[in-house]
């Protein structure tokens, strides 16, 4: 089964007063990448989030954003005389400085950092942290089943691709005992030719020597039988079980590369017109398989 690094997952709880509302995406990336954007209240989970993501994801960047709403009371919220005191001290120490004579009210400095301290059981928080991991778990489902619904598109494209590659592969092998014939009966013609101009008798020996040598310069059996091979681990790897991109990664390189020696050997037109068709293809590969788990 393949599975796409790419997806969107969300899902939202309420629990104790408490709305839970995470949301995840996954982006491309060779190695797994956890980013995460937590509110304040839960943001020591950012460990146990990433510990999360990498038991159901193995590559990509996941982006997870967790955020906590609550119906706010009076009993929630405190302020914090000596983080006032000090941001007193300071405006007063400044404004002296300056000659600045405008009066300072309180309410200038509520809006400041540290001054209103939300306050939690703890006891809620224990339960926060688990109603929140259960909601990540839940968002992570549901960006496994967008993954695994793109990863079905993108194997059948795959396979679609790949018998269009065994099928010029075949024909390359048609192809390639006539290219021998092909240049004997060349060769023949050629030296024939040459030879009546001085009266010398063409020997079959000079024939059986040029054309081995040939032969040799352009066998390309050993290729077509490694990219035949290829095809068969290659269609494995798109039905295992488990996402197989880092394999498969490997074996488009491996085609590409078969198909780069056969290009080189053959001489042939007829063979090369097949062997650019094949790249046009294992590039489309690459292109779907950089995209796989």
């Amino acid at each position: 089964m393949l599975l796409s690094m790419t997806g969107h997952g969300q899902a939202h709880r309420h629990a104790a007063e408490v709305a839970i509302h995470v949301e995840v995406r996954s982006v491309n990336n060779r190695f797994l990448k956890v980013v995460s954007k937590l509110s304040d209240r839960i943001a020591p989970l950012e460990g146990a989030v990433e510990g999360v993501v990498r038991e159901l994801v193995r590559r990509g960047t996941v982006h997870v954003s967790i955020r906590i709403s609550s119906e706010a009371s009076s009993s929630d919220y405190r302020l914090n005389p000596a983080v006032i005191v000090g941001y007193a001290r300071q405006a007063q120490a400044i404004a002296e400085d300056l000659k600045w004579t405008a009066p300072l009210a309180i309410s200038d400095l509520l809006h400041l950092p540290g001054v209103v301290v939300e306050s939690f059981d703890s006891r809620d928080d224990d339960a926060l942290v688990e109603s929140t991991l259960q909601t990540l778990r839940l968002a992570l489902s549901s960006l496994h089943e967008m993954r695994r619904q793109e990863g079905q598109v993108m194997q059948l494209d795959l396979l679609a691709n790949l018998d269009r590659l065994r099928e010029l592969a075949n024909l390359i092998a048609e192809r390639a005992p006539l290219v021998i014939e092909e240049y004997r009966h060349r060769l023949h013609a050629r030296i024939e030719k040459s030879l009546e101009k001085v009266g010398v008798e063409l020997q079959p020996a000079d024939i059986l020597r040029e054309l081995q040598i040939f032969a040799d310069r352009c066998d390309i059996r050993e290729e077509l039988v490694r990219l035949q091979s290829h095809f068969q681990l290659f269609q494995q790897c798109c039905h295992e079980s488990d996402s197989q991109g880092r394999k498969l990664d490997f074996l488009v390189q491996e085609l590409g590369r078969e198909i780069n020696t056969v290009g080189s050997k053959a001489n042939d037109a007829a063979i090369t017109e097949h062997v650019v068709t094949m790249k046009t293809i294992v590039e489309q590969l690459r292109e779907i398989v950089q995209n796989i788990e």
